[in-house]
């Protein structure tokens, strides 16, 4: 799934209120309460920060991905693409 990290004074829902529950300790997931879909993660590590789905946005081209974070937790069949700046982890760890 696609992310956008945004600065969290600079981001707002402009439709509805999205579902939010704690998906672990120190972590807030939003939801659509129509259809499910993911909105946003915000980790208490990162109080300035919150990602977005990319797909949840009216015009998800507009942001690329530039990055793949987390390719240590891939599915055997998902294919890293080469031409992108790969991390193990979150963008904090060494490029692989």
């Amino acid at each position: 799934m696609g992310w956008l990290t945004f600065d969290r004074a600079s981001f707002s829902v402009l439709r509805g209120v999205p579902g939010r529950f704690v998906s672990s300790p120190g972590v807030v997931r939003t939801f659509c309460t129509v259809c499910g879909t993911p909105l946003t993660y915000s980790n208490e590590g990162r109080p300035g920060d919150v990602d977005v789905t990319t797909m949840s946005l009216d015009d998800e081209t507009r942001f690329p991905p530039t990055s793949e974070v987390w390719i240590s937790d891939k599915v055997s069949w998902e294919i890293a693409d080469p031409t992108r700046a790969q991390y193990p982890g979150d963008v904090s760890d060494a490029p692989v």
